[in-house]
């Protein structure tokens, strides 16, 4: 049975099983598929079905019960699939205009008003980080030392980063690390705590991306494999080179989403305008500390391509909109196009995807 999006309602025991075993949602589709391949039953279950089953926009067959039974060592009756019948479902989470939002049923979310309030709130400063995000930016941008900022864009760099001219493609090295290190901060710190809302009385969200899954719910937020950058070396100056590892993007959203929506909680104003820069109730900022270690947190760059287009009028390129009810970042932005995070374009295995790490291949796909 498939529901529609606003209608579903989470299956808190089917992720707490998978959260309990540090799973990602591929890494559960994964095992599903080699346990049907033992018993001679091939099925082709994906990250994004395991998603699915967890917010209950679908339900597993019974054979994939079967299996995800099996996978968690629990019998059916613990999946959290039951769903009790003849409830009157709770009044939904306002949602801005093209939003979703999670309906709430206190009964099946496990969520009282308490809980509910906070994920209203929640989602209100979620919007303001959309609405406001360029505002928001300049103004934190204001929290680091002038060397660091880049004149009043509200971008900030580390040192070294910037170029002085363009450089050719073909002249940027990029190296793939065998190991990557686990960054320092991960988004589940109690310093990240009042960026994380309510689930019931007594349990917080784990994890930001957690969070705009089951609230925000924005159409299109999969955790895909991606490549996070380790190291920037420019010894050569002809040569700049840029080193990876592997990372995911729930990774980065659980760090770099977490801490901006922690920036905006603390500088809105109640009528809706952003103060002044302030280090006050930014826990979690300072837990990361300097911005440009790559070793505090993950950071999953993007590839941005200003596309000219010449004609006999004249040059002209063309901007996105980046419709905040779509996506999970940057929402409410005009960007230049193509764009995109830099990330394979399969979920298979290193050596199938390996061949996508390439920035103009990147940058053509997108």
């Amino acid at each position: 049975m498939v529901r529609r999006t606003h209608e579903a309602v989470p299956n808190v025991e089917l992720y707490n099983l998978r959260d309990a075993r540090g799973e990602s949602q591929e890494q559960t589709a994964k095992a599903l598929n080699a346990l049907a391949l033992k018993k001679k039953e091939p099925t082709g279950i994906t990250g994004n079905q395991i998603s699915r089953w967890e917010r209950g926009i679908s339900r597993p067959s019974p054979f994939h019960r079967q299996l995800l039974a099996e996978h968690f060592g629990v019998s059916v009756a613990e999946l959290g699939l039951a769903r009790p019948r003849g409830r009157t479902p709770a009044a939904p989470v306002p949602a801005a205009a093209g939003s979703l939002a999670l309906s709430l049923d206190p009964a099946e979310s496990m969520a009282d008003s308490r809980a509910v309030e906070t994920q209203q709130e929640w989602l209100r400063i979620r919007q303001a980080l959309g609405s406001r995000h360029v505002q928001l930016a300049k103004t934190v941008a204001q929290l680091y030392p002038d060397e660091a900022r880049v004149g009043s864009t509200g971008l900030i760099a580390g040192s070294g980063w910037l170029f002085s001219q363009p450089v050719p493609l073909a002249d940027l090295r990029i190296d793939m690390s065998h190991e990557t290190p686990a960054p320092a901060v991960s988004g589940t710190e109690p310093d990240s705590r009042s960026s994380r809302p309510l689930i019931d009385t007594d349990q917080r969200y784990g994890r930001y991306s957690h969070a705009i899954r089951d609230i925000a719910q924005p159409r299109l937020f999969e955790n895909r494999p991606g490549w996070r950058l380790l190291g920037l070396d420019r010894t050569d100056h002809a040569a700049p080179r840029l080193t990876f590892g592997d990372t995911t993007y729930f990774d980065t959203i659980d760090v770099c989403e977490a801490v901006a929506h922690e920036a905006t909680g603390a500088h809105l104003a109640p009528d809706g305008t952003v103060e002044a820069a302030s280090w006050r109730g930014l826990a979690f900022r300072r837990l990361i500390g300097d911005p440009f270690d790559l070793m505090r947190r993950p950071v999953l760059p993007s590839t941005d391509t200003l596309t000219i287009r010449a004609s006999t009028d004249g040059a002209s390129f063309v901007l996105h909109n980046r419709h905040s009810g779509n996506v999970a970042s940057s929402g409410g932005m005009l960007g230049v196009m193509p764009s995109g995070t830099f990330q394979p374009s399969t979920v298979r295995r290193r050596a199938d995807y390996i061949a996508d790490f390439d920035l103009w291949r990147n940058i053509m796909r997108e």
